[in-house]
């Protein structure tokens, strides 16, 4: 059975994507996919629409006023005709960032005047502090009960702005 001689080279760029002259003989691609397709009957799958991801409101401080924001209403495709591009939308995104608070002074940027700073920290014992040095009294271990007092984890430290004194946050331990 004869064969068709194979080629010495791969064709060329110009004539793998069609750039050669025009009025050249180039070969068509087969009009017939390589794969079998089924009866026009045969359903084709929906494509699922994606849920829009929705931003996670993040936790606030009580003291800090919520941000507000503030959008001009749309306007009519009339009316945005006319205008042109006068006043275009403007959207104030703000991102409260978690802070890795801990017992001693960090130094940082504060959310409220945007000054590097080391902040500055009050300590105070939680309630559980004192819960737990009743409890040992009670039970008779007097000379134990200042051991809550001497734990970190009895200790709660708040975090607060030199310059402008807003609160930054509270480290429990």
């Amino acid at each position: 059975m004869p064969s068709a001689p194979l080629p010495s080279a791969p064709p060329s760029y110009e004539e793998a994507v069609g750039l050669t002259a025009p009025g050249a003989n180039m070969p068509q691609p087969p009009s017939n996919p390589g794969y079998p397709t089924g009866p026009p009957s045969m359903p084709m799958p929906m494509p699922m629409p994606m849920p829009m991801p929705m931003p996670m409101p993040m936790p606030q401080p009580a003291s800090e006023p919520a941000p507000v924001h503030v959008t001009q209403p749309r306007a009519s495709s009339s009316q945005q005709q006319q205008a042109g591009s006068a006043n275009p939308t403007v959207r104030v995104i703000h991102q409260h960032v978690s802070l890795a608070l801990g017992p001693n002074p960090i130094k940082m940027s504060c959310p409220s005047c945007h000054a590097d700073i080391k902040t500055t920290t009050m300590s105070d014992h939680q309630p559980s502090a004192h819960v737990c040095c009743i409890i040992l009294c009670l039970l008779g271990c007097c000379l134990c009960s200042c051991l809550p007092y001497c734990l970190s984890s009895f200790l709660s430290v708040h975090h607060f702005c030199p310059n402008c004194k807003a609160y930054i946050g509270t480290w429990k331990g």
